[in-house]
């Protein structure tokens, strides 16, 4: 979910307020509090538009029927160390977060303050949207009952190659976001609706400007070399490793990088920083005589001069969930990855709106219709595809309806679920009591190799 790279950059606060002490369940409880179907308490802090609260309890909305609650604490507010230690007091299934946030609140104890999730052998779940080439310290594993569930296989490919961590980590099925039962869906609001496109954007020479002001000369090169390479009309649509090329660059002048996690890190996420702002900033130059609302930041470096494009700049999260509901379609585009739906798509499609996102093999294996509701990137292809649903309104209004039936029947909540509780179960039995019956040559607690 490309949407939750920006909504890191507001938690810095949370370094500290994450470290705060509270009290953990009482001594006899500690190996006993795990119980499946019980509480489920996620952090969250300050993010844009609220999107970071508005996100956490999407994911944990298929746990719903199965837990006795689902509390979100918000770290950033008054008091919330006096709410977690109240929800403490019962028993607690699993805690939850995007980026790891609450992650490192300690308990006091006889040898020192200590972890709290480890101490209670609650497991924790971290949840993902990018690649972990974006602040890898938060892919890094805290306690050994943490779970890394990445929403793309290509980002949990990557931090297996690349971090020595570890921690259990897990790719999630999609599921529908901003769920809405069909029969409550207005589609007749839909026939008057815009096609919307909530994104921020941002220049892509300007960060080829940052790389030849702040980078040294040899890998500002390289990283330009390669961002020429990966936006090349032939190669754009391509799937992408794009750790591969930057070993590959360097390899061509005898340098293996293999070695030096960090800077690769540093670079891929140079790299897919560019591509999306390349990526984005051609949608937008490719639309610009169409009626589109564009929602979202960080657009000055677009003339709009002769535009049609409607700009706001209010990207609140219950606004846009709204805006998606009443509108004709959605035009998204993935963050550079290829093995399923983006967040936009999987919103559109929650409420029953059409989708209009790039090529994947993903939506032509699944999607009859995917010549219809996809493009390339370029400039035609966009253009094509966007006025195609504009000038067809009752057409696109059926491509939602067939796209939404078919993503709810191949996305449940049930199958999300059951992946992730069994990662929980995973977690919560290497921290527990050893089972009645265990053979005498089985260590328990299973021994760490780490």
């Amino acid at each position: 979910m490309s949407i939750l790279k920006n909504l890191i950059k507001s938690l810095a606060p949370e370094r500290t307020a994450n470290t705060a002490e509270v009290n953990a369940p009482a001594e006899g409880r500690l190996t006993a509090n795990y119980r499946e179907g019980a509480q489920i308490i996620c952090f969250a802090g300050p993010s844009q538009g609220n999107a970071l609260s508005e996100l956490t309890l999407e994911m944990m909305r298929p746990f719903a029927k199965a837990s006795t609650g689902i509390h979100l604490i918000d770290i950033s507010t008054h008091g919330w160390t006096e709410q977690l230690n109240a929800l403490l007091a019962k028993p607690v299934w699993f805690a939850a977060s995007y980026f790891g946030v609450g992650q490192q609140i300690t308990t006091p104890t006889d040898s020192g303050p200590k972890n709290l999730w480890e101490i209670s052998k609650i497991p924790f779940l971290r949840l993902y949207g990018d690649t972990p080439a974006y602040f890898p310290d938060r892919h890094m594993r805290t306690s050994k009952n943490s779970i890394n569930a990445y929403g793309d296989i290509s980002h949990a490919s990557f931090y297996r190659r690349w971090f020595k961590d570890p921690a259990l980590s897990i790719v999630t099925p999609p599921i529908l976001i901003n769920k809405t039962e069909v029969k409550e869906i207005d589609y007749s609001r839909k026939r008057n609706g815009k096609i919307i496109f909530p994104k921020n954007g941002n220049s892509p020479t300007q960060l080829i400007d940052y790389w030849r002001a702040r980078i040294p000369q040899h890998i500002s090169e390289i990283l330009e070399n390669i961002s020429e390479s990966i936006t090349a009309r032939d190669r754009i649509d391509s799937r992408l490793s794009l750790d591969e090329f930057i070993i590959s660059e360097f390899q061509k002048i005898s340098i293996d990088i293999s070695s030096e996690p960090a800077i690769v890190c540093f670079m891929t996420a140079q790299l897919d920083d560019y591509l999306r702002r390349f990526k984005s900033t051609l949608i937008i130059e490719s639309i610009q005589d169409l009626p589109i609302v564009l929602l979202g930041k960080n657009w000055d470096h677009v003339s709009r001069n002769t535009s049609r494009l409607i700009h706001e700049s209010n990207d609140n999260y219950s606004r846009t969930k709204n805006m998606m509901a009443e509108a004709l379609a959605v035009l998204d585009m993935a963050a550079n990855f290829h093995h399923g739906p983006h967040d936009r798509v999987l919103r559109a499609a929650g409420q029953g709106t059409a989708f209009l996102t790039n090529t994947q093999a993903y939506f032509d294996e699944i999607l009859p219709n995917s010549s219809e509701c996809t493009f390339k990137f370029n400039k035609d292809s966009i253009h094509d595809t966007v006025e195609s649903a504009l000038t067809n309104p009752e057409r696109t209004i059926q491509l939602g309806i067939e796209n939404s039936e078919i993503l709810r029947s191949h996305h449940t909540d049930e199958k999300y679920a059951e992946i992730v509780t069994t990662a929980i179960q995973t977690v919560a039995f290497k921290m527990g009591n050893r089972p009645e019956g265990t053979q005498n040559y089985v260590d328990f607690p299973p021994r760490d190799f780490s």
